[in-house]
Order: structure tokens, then sequence, then C-alpha cells
């Protein structure tokens, strides 16, 4: 493991074995469909994660690639992402496959950083391209890895549609989410920013 990830950074590849369980009494074939629909479209996003938009566009989005998958007549996939962990829809009910093709995965292929949970995605992404799929850019904003973490901010310009904002962080950033000026450290970037504002409204 990446010991710079805390085992919490790793939940969302385990987590189906506590959930799906739990939400289904410990019985798949007695599990209710409409929990079981829940289970297989699951969202799973970080901590530094920001909801800017309503979040039926996403389900909107998640079902269309489903019902293109089912008239391709291929499985749904394992999850939708855009390469980036921190914000990802995921079939919980269908996980153990990822376990178990990974255990495949030659080593040679894994490289160096096949520890960290992101890696561990893409590989699978990459030898198994029709078993997941991309999300669309407008739920796939991550301000660090984007390039929108420079002066002059840019996000308000390039990206016309934003459902979500993930804050990955620049080293420049600090430690952790709040160091060095907390959430002001994206603000102050932002031509439109009133952080500093303290009428009412």
């Amino acid at each position: 493991m990446d010991k710079r990830v805390g085992i919490g950074g790793y939940f969302r590849l385990l987590a189906h074995r506590v959930i799906v369980p739990y939400e289904c009494k410990n019985s798949w074939t007695s599990c209710p469909d409409v929990v079981k629909r829940d289970l297989q479209d699951a969202v799973y996003m970080d901590v530094d994660a920001i909801i800017i938009a309503n979040l039926n566009h996403l389900r909107d989005t998640s079902d269309k690639i489903l019902r293109k998958a089912k008239k391709e007549g291929r499985q749904s996939p394992l999850w939708i992402w855009n390469g980036n962990s921190g914000f990802i829809v995921l079939d919980l009910t269908r996980m153990e496959e990822m376990w178990e093709m990974i255990v495949k995965t030659p080593i040679k292929d894994k490289g160096p950083k096949a520890e960290v949970d992101q890696s561990i995605l893409s590989m699978i992404g990459q030898h198994h391209v029709k078993l997941t799929a991309i999300m669309p850019l407008t739920w796939s904003t991550h301000t660090g890895h984007d390039g929108f973490n420079a002066e002059p901010q840019q996000l308000i310009k390039k990206r016309n549609e934003v459902g979500m904002l993930h804050f990955t962080m620049p080293k420049s950033f600090g430690k952790n989410f709040m160091d060095r000026g907390g959430t002001d450290k994206w603000c102050i970037r932002s031509p439109r920013c009133n952080h500093t504002d303290i009428a009412p409204g």
C-alpha cells in the first residue's frame, strides 16, 4: 500500500463487502429491486469534492451509459469515471470481479505505482476497456490535475458546465485540505470570488 494514503483511501475498493450485505440484509435473492438498482449505480466522492449542480443530471448520464451497454449486448460497466477515483460511479454488486481481474493482471504490467488504489482501477480500465465507462467532463473537474490551480483562474472560461469540483491540491497548497488558508486558496484565484465580502447576501 502507498504509505501516503490512509486505509480510508482504499475504502471505495472494499466498501461493497460491507454495504451490499447490509443493504440486502445478507440475502441477495430477496434484495428489493430498487435497492439493487441503487447498489449498481452508487456514487462515491472524496471529502474534498463539492457538488454544485443537480445530481439528477449525473444519474441521467449514468442511466444512458447503462442503457447503451445493454443495447450493445455488453455487461454494465464496473464503474464510470474519468481517470480519477475521487469521484466515481460504482457497481457495488460486481466489485469482486475487479479483485479477480487484478489478480490475473501480469506483474510486469502493474508498474511501480500499482499499490495506489487509483492505479488499480486504471489497470483494469486499460486491460478491460469495455468493462469501464468514461464520465463526461461536466462531472470530472479536478482543480489540481486539470490545471485550474494557477493564476489567473481559468475554470469559468474553459468549463461552461461544471457539476462538481474536486479540490485536488498542488504541493504548494500545503499538506492537507485546510492548510495554508483553507478554501481561500482557491477563492482568491477566481476573478468572481467574494470571500472577503461581509455584506449580507
